[in-house]
């Protein structure tokens, strides 16, 4: 585990895309993810079923199955940058979504927790 949750420096992201900052979402613990899992309900509809996106999903979606009742499928992810490997993981399915932290564009199905500022890629000069 890192100790920090923001980290500067060159990165490749899901998509390939070279970012020059992270989440690194294993500096988190548990409990963090319980708080974002509180959070998150408050910010979402009812759901019956929770699957992260694997592998960055599987602590929040844990974190969120306490909070399961009846609804749509819940698709969770820590860190949505393209929205790529959300829509991946729906496959076209009826659900909903959600994200500990959002540093690009949102698509309307998926509800972010925290959004964070900047640009997801860099700007060309």
């Amino acid at each position: 585990m890192t100790n920090s949750l923001f980290r500067l420096g060159s990165f490749r992201g899901a998509a390939g895309e070279v970012l020059p900052w992270k989440v690194e979402c294993d500096s988190l613990w548990q409990a963090d993810w319980e708080a974002l899992a509180e959070i998150a309900v408050s910010l979402l509809p009812d759901f019956g079923t929770v699957e992260g996106v694997p592998t960055g999903g599987f602590p929040f979606a844990d974190a969120l199955r306490e909070h399961v009742t009846a609804g749509p499928l819940l698709i969770a992810d820590d860190v949505l940058t393209t929205g790529g490997s959300m829509v991946e993981h729906r496959d076209g399915r009826d659900a909903i979504g959600v994200v500990a932290f959002a540093r690009g564009v949102v698509p309307d199905w998926i509800t972010p927790v925290w959004r964070l500022g900047g640009s997801p890629v860099p700007r060309s000069q």
